[in-house]
């Protein structure tokens, strides 16, 4: 084996005495999801602008939010947001409008009170019938409870439990693809991190698997048609990756675990949030020496002497820090850096059919580096401005072996071959609701790939020339969410 696992036993003792510690030092916050919250929060938002007929129209709407925050009170004694005593019934316009503000204030100040919430700027609109109901879900999504509960330790995993979505594993290249609804991630399926693009465009491919969940509050997922303010190749639907953020003073969120095939599970995220500001920092670890294989598994092959899947041992780190700045209730501005690295095996053909040719390969780096700022700016009471700008670096290398014993390089079907690539780019989005009943949104979208590779030739002591491949990618796109009643509304849009 490649990796470095002779030091394996004390890497596992020294990261369990660092969680430990880290749990001793500092409480572990279980906090449940606010994703309910949020949608409260929107709603509102969207109700201090409509006309005083539709206000009228969602009046139990309204009584409904009202019921459900005095019950969170009543369970948070200790809180202190309070509720002033409600008017008389039936309430007229004025007081549905000071109902509407008073109740905004209240949820947003629960919002920044819960633990574990997404990442605001992260979450994104993934399909047009988000806007087109304010008053429903925008996405079907796994949350962060979910995540803990299915323990599932990558995003892979993950998605592999929703409805449409199913897990496509690639046997050449041990990696986990998506299909959703028969589109694959190649292309047609873009993956976004807190509504950041990451995919390269030179061969669409992504290991899901790499992509550990333990800052991870939701999986957002559009099946089929997306906004056309996200930019281009989401023909079969879009992927989002939202991100945790700090809530309180301090937060401290530890774990520990351990699986069959000698798994090893580790995670410390730590972060502080003050009135104007906040900060937040982590680290992920997942590694697994083998993956099992059935008692019943016919050992008929000899690259498959036992019971351990030969070469499935993998390794991921994973390396966050963010600092936001918050100046006003409705703007953030946020730094985000995510370093990812990885190296993983790839099985031998373990079938009955023994002149069946294997390829001795290995990937001794999965390296992906993110950069990106987030912001969101108020303009007046109706309309906001969100900005995007992110640079996003990939190496990854792949090292083909003679035969079994992964020792030698001399044959034809040896070979090292390395990827160098990097992204960046911007969006804007502008958002006004100064139309009672429309949502009016336009957007701009920018994105740099350049693709780089070469070969090494050990037999010959050769390397190739680098090649290069380059995509500069633009994108305008119009969406206008009319609302008709206050249960129909039409969502036109142009990209």
């Amino acid at each position: 084996k490649h990796m470095d696992f002779g030091n394996r036993g004390l890497l596992r003792y020294a990261l369990i005495g660092f969680v430990l510690l880290a749990v001793l030092a500092g409480s572990v916050v279980f906090g449940a999801q606010t994703k309910q919250l949020l949608q409260w929060r929107s709603d509102l938002g969207y109700l201090q602008t409509v006309s005083d007929t539709e206000l009228a129209a969602n009046r139990a709407g309204i009584e409904s939010i009202r019921a459900g925050v005095e019950f969170w009170i009543k369970m948070h004694p200790d809180s202190e947001v309070a509720l002033q005593p409600a008017p008389e019934k039936p309430w007229g316009a004025e007081a549905l409008r000071d109902q509407v503000r008073t109740l905004y204030q209240a949820v947003d100040t629960i919002v920044k009170a819960e633990a574990d919430r997404p990442f605001n700027l992260g979450v994104t609109t993934v399909s047009v019938t988000a806007e087109a109901s304010p008053l429903s879900p925008i996405s079907e999504s796994i949350d962060r409870t979910q995540i803990q509960n299915l323990q599932a330790v990558n995003v892979g995993v993950a998605l592999d439990y929703l409805p449409g979505v199913s897990l496509d594993r690639s046997a050449a290249r041990n990696e986990a693809q998506i299909r959703l609804r028969g589109f694959s991630n190649r292309g047609q399926i873009p993956l976004y991190l807190d509504g950041i693009p990451i995919q390269v465009p030179y061969d669409g491919t992504i290991d899901f698997s790499r992509f550990l969940t333990n800052d991870i509050a939701e999986i957002q997922v559009a099946k089929g048609y997306s906004s056309p303010l996200m930019g281009a190749n989401n023909l079969g639907g879009s992927i989002n990756l939202v991100t945790r953020q700090p809530d309180k003073k301090f937060n401290a969120d530890a774990l520990i675990g351990t699986g069959s095939g000698d798994q090893l599970l580790a995670g410390l995220q730590l972060g502080s949030r003050w009135d104007k500001f906040f900060v937040q920092g982590g680290i992920d670890w997942l590694q697994k020496d083998f993956i099992p294989l059935s008692g019943d598994f016919p050992l008929d092959n000899p690259n498959q002497t036992n019971y351990e899947l030969n070469h499935s041992d993998s390794r991921d780190a994973k390396y966050t820090g963010r600092i936001g700045f918050t100046p006003r209730r409705e703007d953030q501005y946020v730094f985000t850096y995510i370093n990812q690295k990885g190296e993983k095996g790839n099985p031998l053909y373990a079938g009955s059919n023994l002149g069946a040719r294997s390829r001795y390969w290995y990937w001794p780096e999965w390296n992906k580096t993110s950069y990106y700022i987030n912001t969101n700016t108020a303009v007046g009471e109706a309309s906001t401005i969100r900005f995007r700008l992110f640079y996003d670096q990939f190496r990854n290398s792949l090292a083909s072996y003679d035969d079994a014993t992964y020792s030698s390089m001399n044959t034809r079907r040896a070979f090292f071959s390395v990827y160098d690539d990097h992204a960046g780019g911007a969006s804007a989005e502008f958002t006004t609701r100064i139309i009672p009943r429309n949502t009016i949104s336009a957007s701009i979208f920018f994105k740099d790939d350049t693709h780089k590779s070469y070969e090494i030739v050990p037999r010959l002591s050769f390397t190739t020339a680098t090649t290069l491949d380059r995509v500069q990618t633009f994108s305008f796109g119009f969406q206008d969410v009319i609302a008709i009643t206050s249960k129909l509304q039409a969502t036109f849009g142009v990209n």
